[in-house]
């Protein structure tokens, strides 16, 4: 509402209030007096009478709502996947067939003829030649249980430290001898325990002299195996 308006609303009700006391105060002179109001009350009545009466304003017609459009529903697009092109399987190189093997034509050696004179001849050299080499015969050892000396065997030396001590023991040797006798080898097969006995045995029997083993009335390579006895009551 404008300015104007509620100026010219106010005029109106103003004018009325004075209108109405006009009227009271020429009609109050034939009727008793009535009380005066409260100066409240009047001023209460004139402010109600006084209240601009309030137009009602018609709403403006709202505008009308523009229609909001929704964004397009876009329809999710699955992903395209690129077709690869299968590969087509290598081919197989082909297979070369073997080829048949040639056959070899091997020439056959003849062998040249032998005349029987030739042959006869070369069987009678052969001969002569085997008669002129001499004859070799494999002698094998011979094991000798109970071998010749040539002169007594001297008795082992029983070792003074061995005697303070009181060892003794018994000592197995074994000799090899040549078709003359003569020792080729000297060993220890079985120890007495005591390495001075041991010794003192081996230095006694490398002294010896033996005689060689005869076989068939030949001397024959032989082997014997000699006990030593070391005891301090024993006279060997």
């Amino acid at each position: 509402m404008s300015r104007f308006s509620l100026y010219f609303l106010l005029s109106l009700a103003l004018h009325a209030v004075a209108g109405l006391l006009l009227r009271e105060s020429t009609l109050g002179a034939g009727r008793p007096q009535e009380a005066a109001l409260p100066a409240e009350l009047a001023v209460m009545t004139i402010q109600l009478q006084a209240a601009p009466q309030t137009l009602a304003v018609a709403p403006s017609a709202a505008p009308p709502a523009t229609a909001v459009q929704a964004p397009p529903v876009v329809a999710p697009v699955a992903p395209v996947r690129a077709k690869v092109p299968a590969r087509a399987p290598a081919k197989a190189p082909p297979q070369r067939q073997p080829l048949p093997p040639k056959p070899v034509q091997l020439a056959a050696k003849t062998a040249p003829a032998v005349s029987r004179s030739e042959l006869a001849t070369a069987t009678a050299t052969t001969t002569a030649t085997a008669a002129q080499l001499p004859m070799q015969s494999v002698v094998r050892e011979v094991f000798s249980r109970a071998p010749a000396f040539l002169q007594p065997p001297a008795p082992p030396r029983y070792p003074t430290q061995a005697r303070r001590r009181n060892q003794h023991g018994v000592v197995l040797l074994e000799v090899r001898l040549d078709e003359r006798g003569q020792q080729r080898a000297l060993q220890v097969l079985r120890s007495s325990g005591v390495a001075s006995l041991d010794e003192a045995a081996v230095q006694a029997v490398a002294a010896w002299r033996f005689r060689p083993e005869t076989e068939d009335g030949r001397p024959v390579p032989s082997r014997v195996q000699i006990p030593i006895e070391f005891a301090l009551t024993a006279s060997r």
